[in-house]
């Protein structure tokens, strides 16, 4: 039981104990007052958390195309409020968190564009997101991308990149097969019981192929757009 409900039943019982009908009167005025008062609180409460941008956490083995699809939202938005947040190119997570966090502050929406292969991965972001909900009371969604590619495909993509920042030719399959070997998808890991919204995620999208990936694009360019 919560408090406010504690403190109405602390007054019901008083008015019980009324002995007459001029303080019976008197108390239930008081009481009218003060549930007026704590109705107001908790419904400005309520209204403190306001609407927000959110955050996508991209999930996915090399060459599954999702630095792609980050680029193309960023590329396609013409209020430029998506954030590319690219570990190849800042080299150490620490940096992306600290990214996206400078991202949230700025009212932009962080794309996590990494593997983020497990629940520890993903949990930094989901941390970070939470922390400046309970820090600015302003909600961030948190929309969960997974790229479902075959190995053979995402393999013979890394291979064909001429400049990427950590894959090569020559370790392209070992990276890949590597990271095959230790990826959960969110998806996964709810039962046949369990909802989307009992995890940390507003949605888990799922992506199979090129056109359902352009389709998604459109879709968070419609769902963001100022």
């Amino acid at each position: 039981m919560c408090s406010h409900e504690i403190f109405i039943l602390h007054l019901a019982r008083c008015l019980t104990y009324c002995d007459t009908t001029f303080s019976y009167i008197i108390l239930a005025m008081i009481t009218q007052v003060i549930l007026l008062v704590l109705n107001i609180c908790f419904s400005v409460k309520e209204e403190n958390w306001k609407a927000a941008n959110g955050m996508i956490i991209l999930v996915g083995l090399p060459g599954s195309g999702k630095s792609h699809f980050a680029q193309a939202l960023v590329d396609y938005d013409p209020s430029n409020r998506f954030v590319r947040i690219n570990q190849d190119q800042l080299k150490t997570r620490k940096k992306c968190e600290k990214r996206c966090k400078q991202a949230l502050s700025n009212g932009k929406i962080p794309i996590i564009d990494r593997c983020n292969f497990d629940d520890q991965q993903r949990g930094y972001f989901v941390g970070i997101a939470m922390e400046y909900e309970s820090r600015t009371h302003i909600r961030i969604p948190i929309h969960c991308v997974e790229f479902h590619c075959n190995v053979q495909d995402c393999i013979h993509r890394c291979k064909k990149r001429n400049s990427h920042e950590t894959i090569t030719q020559e370790n392209a399959a070992g990276v890949v097969y590597r990271m095959a070997s230790q990826i959960i998808f969110p998806s996964s890991q709810l039962s046949s019981q369990q909802s989307v919204r009992e995890s940390p995620y507003e949605r888990i999208i799922q992506i199979h192929n090129f056109e359902e990936a352009a389709h998604q694009v459109t879709t968070f360019l419609e769902m963001f757009r100022t």
